[in-house]
């Protein structure tokens, strides 16, 4: 199998477009925005950035993709369920966290001392995060896994050569931090994705997957790695939709919060 990411011409502009717009101060600007008039804060940590809202018992950490920041998740943030407190954080390289090198080994220390202090949190990723929170789920005692379009399995992820020279000046230098920062961690994704491998068997954690057949960027093949890996997980479920792309975080916000309230579920049969 090769690799899983098929940008076309028109995505790739598309999201270098948008990071341009973010990293000259949009972003800061729609940020600010958005905390108005909203019962919505900032994170007060030392190490992690990023958006909360809600004041319930069970805490759910949504972890974007890349390119990306806490305010992708932004439209999850608006409506929070009264059981829930609602946490969007800013990976390093991205968001309040961009002049930061990225970093998946040293993010992901810096993530599992994060949610060490929530009660068996729940842990929504996007994307490249995929592979992140499969890392956490490993190590952490966690009270849910929901994957979106996530990346899972090492085989598929593997940098495409204009990726590779993306990395390197001058090309680098006409790029915005944020897709210069994105090329870097993907530069990282695969070792990083072969290390996880070995303790996937240590995964318990109720996990629902959803993962449209008509993703172009993350292949649905990544379904067929978590069935055939994720063997220790106690309640398993997968959602295929036909349709919704890669973008079905946003397209389709309703299949997420049923995943959310999914994995809540044995919690519930548990306590």
């Amino acid at each position: 199998m090769g690799q899983s990411w098929k940008w076309s011409l028109r995505e790739a502009l598309s999201i270098i477009k948008l990071t341009y717009a973010d990293d000259w101060g949009r972003g800061a600007k729609e940020r600010a925005a958005f905390l108005e008039n909203r019962s919505i804060s900032e994170i007060d940590h030392s190490d992690v950035t990023g958006l909360q809202a809600g004041n319930g018992d069970r805490a759910v950490i949504f972890i974007h993709g890349s390119p990306a920041n806490a305010m992708r998740w932004a439209s999850y943030l608006k409506t929070v369920p009264s059981e829930y407190k609602y946490i969007s954080i800013d990976r390093m390289g991205f968001g309040k966290r961009k002049n930061q090198a990225p970093d998946l080994e040293k993010d992901l220390k810096i993530l599992s001392e994060y949610i060490a202090q929530f009660n068996k949190p729940i842990l929504v990723a996007h994307s490249l995060a995929g592979a992140l929170v499969l890392r956490l789920a490993a190590q952490n005692k966690l009270g849910g896994v929901v994957l979106v379009a996530s990346s899972l399995d090492p085989v598929l992820e593997k940098m495409l050569f204009v990726q590779k020279l993306a990395t390197y000046p001058p090309i680098s230098w006409l790029l915005s931090k944020s897709v210069r920062h994105s090329n870097i961690e993907m530069a990282q994704l695969q070792k990083f994705m072969e290390v996880s491998e070995a303790d996937l068997n240590k995964i318990t954690a109720s996990t629902h997957i959803v993962h449209p057949k008509d993703d172009n960027l993350v292949s649905h093949a990544h379904v067929a790695y978590a069935k055939n890996n994720l063997v220790s997980v106690n309640h398993m479920q997968i959602t295929e939709p036909d349709e919704g792309g890669h973008s079905i975080p946003w397209t389709h916000q309703d299949l997420i919060m049923d995943a959310i309230k999914s994995v809540s579920a044995p919690m519930v049969e548990a306590a």
